[in-house]
This record gives C-alpha cells, structure tokens and sequence, in this order.
C-alpha cells in the first residue's frame, strides 16, 4: 500500500482459479472491500488448435491440410506435431488485429484409402517449465468412384437345367452406388443388358450359357466386374486361363532372356581368355600356336621352264629310239633260221 503497488500474482493458474475476485483493504481494525468492482477471472485449458482442408476432397485432388493454433507468446510459440508427417516445419504468421498464429502444412494426393482417414494434430504450450498438450482430431471425407466391384454366383457348383442361378454384384463407392446394370455375352457377341439390380436370376439352360458381369454406377463413374462364365460345369472367372497362359509366357521370357545373357557373358569371357594367352604369348617371344601359319612367311616360286632346245632333244632321242627298236626287228626276221 506504501508503494501503491497492490498486484497480485498468481504463480501457476490452473481452472482452480477460476472465479470473482474483489479488491479487500485490511488495516488493524479497518476493513474495506471494493465489492461493486469485481474481477471475473475466468481460466481455460491451452488453446486447441484447429485443421483445416482446403479445395474438394475428391479423388485424384491434391489438398493442403492446414493446423494452426493461437500463439500468445510470439517468444515461446507452441509445438505443432499430427500424424501425417513427421517433423513439419511450422511458421508464425500475424493477422491484421494483432493475434498471431503457428501453422504446419502437408499437401496430399487423394485416393479412397484417405476416405474417413483420422488427422489428428497437437499444440504443446509451455508454461512455467512445463508443456500443456492441447488435441484436435478430423475425418476426412473424399468421394470416389465405384471400387472393388464383384460378383458372386449362387450356386457356385456345376449346373443342370431348370436350376436357379443368382448373381449378386457388390461394390464400394462414396457416395454410394446408385444402381447396378447386368450384361450376358454370348460368343464374340456384343455384350447384352439383360437386368438391372443388385441381384439377377434366372433358371439356367443351354441357351443362358455365356459370360456374365455387373457394372456399377454412381454420381462419379462406373466400374465393370470381372467376366464370369456360367456353364453346365460350374462357374469361373473367364479370364482364368488366359491369366495362366500370361503368366506361364513371361516366365518362359524371362528363362530365354537369362539364358541369351549368359550366353553371351560366356562369349565374351572365352574371348577375353583368349586376347590374354596371344597378349602372354607375344610378350614372350613364343608363336602363339604352332599350328598357326603366317601368310607373310611363305615365298612361292616358280619352277624353272625348260628351254626349247632341250625340250626338241628328248623328242629327238625318243624317235631314234623307236626307229632303231623297229629296224633291229627287222633285222632278226631277215636272218632267222
């Protein structure tokens, strides 16, 4: 009172402290209280902070989730963590009435699997040494198209004629399917609509034998369900066989391309081998194989002609030869006995 310094303080407010408070003076004797002049002090938990999602929450979209919380103390802003990504880097921004405000943004690409996904976000105040958490959990709400669409054939097993055959289709969709149309193939024929619903019965027959799907509809799309084949045998997937075949085709690509690769990894190692043993082979002055023959160290020559003179001499002596063997025949003839 000296000092006309009358503040009161209080060290840790908590909702305890909640309440009216009235400015009393106390002097011995003397008692006076400002009762007309009342303070209400009204005390509250730390401030929650608040998500927000701009642009249309459909599928394909990318929206920017937004948490933000009041920032009272610009020195000490609070700490802002949610479960769509961690370690976000927060920002302080002031408003035009003076309030300032920490945010922490994700943007995201939509798909079903986000619809009714929780985002939950939470601002740690720290007051007087220690944190006050304060939470604030969202749904959020995308739309998508016909998803997961399927058919169940009842009875699954094989069929005789005159027995009832119900299809159910089902599927997923936000906002949900609005109606579902069947169609029956027959052959390389155009697909016919044959019913609407979400169920189809019909008593089987050889002529409802075919291939058969439902397509689901909605305010954003359709989507058709796999093809199933109704026969007298029962009822199957029609792209069962030709999934098989795929299959058992890419894994016999797949052999041959391993098997050309190595091929020609075995190729080339058999040819470096060999580069190195002529490499080792010219280094140590040795031939690289005997077998080999260089062109460049073969000389052929012609063999010397003979002259004419001598050539006519053999012919000469060839002659006298023949004359003289006929005239010593002769000879003995003339002189025998």
């Amino acid at each position: 009172m000296a000092q006309n310094n009358c503040t009161t303080l209080f060290p840790n407010v908590t909702t305890q402290h909640q309440d009216k408070f009235f400015f009393r003076v106390e002097n011995g004797a003397f008692k006076a209280t400002a009762s007309c002049q009342a303070i209400q002090v009204n005390v509250r938990d730390s401030w929650s902070p608040i998500i927000t999602v701009s642009g249309a929450q459909t599928e394909t979209q990318v929206v920017t989730v937004t948490c933000s919380a009041v920032t009272p103390c610009p020195s000490a802003p609070p700490r802002l963590t949610w479960n769509l990504h961690q370690d976000s880097a927060s920002d302080t921004e002031r408003s035009p009435d003076g309030t300032r405000t920490t945010k922490i943004t994700h943007r995201i690409t939509l798909t079903h699997s986000h619809d009714e996904h929780k985002v939950n976000c939470t601002a740690a105040y720290r007051v007087n040494g220690e944190l006050r958490k304060a939470s604030t959990t969202i749904k959020l709400n995308v739309t998508y198209g016909p998803k997961n669409t399927s058919v169940v054939v009842s009875p699954p097993g094989p069929l005789s004629a005159g027995q009832s055959v119900t299809l159910s289709c089902s599927s997923r969709a936000q906002p949900p399917v609005q109606r579902f149309t069947w169609f029956r193939r027959s052959g390389s024929h155009t697909p016919v609509n044959v019913s609407a619903g979400h169920t189809y019965s019909f008593n089987f027959s050889l002529a409802a034998h075919g291939q058969y799907y439902c397509e689901a509809h909605s305010a954003l799309g359709k989507q058709a369900s796999q093809v199933m084949l109704v026969g007298p045998g029962g009822v199957r997937a029609a792209g069962s066989s030709s999934q098989t075949a795929a299959i058992a085709g890419g894994i016999v690509s797949i052999l041959l391309v391993v098997i050309v690769i190595f091929a020609i990894w075995k190729y080339k190692s058999k040819r470096k081998r060999s580069q190195k043993k002529r490499q080792a082979a010219v280094a140590s002055g040795r031939p690289q194989n005997d077998a080999e023959v260089h062109y460049g160290q073969i000389h052929f020559s012609k063999p010397p002609h003979e002259s004419k003179s001598s050539v006519c001499d053999k012919n000469q002596e060839t002659v006298y030869s023949a004359v003289k063997g006929s005239n010593m025949a002769e000879s003995m003839a003339l002189y025998a006995p």
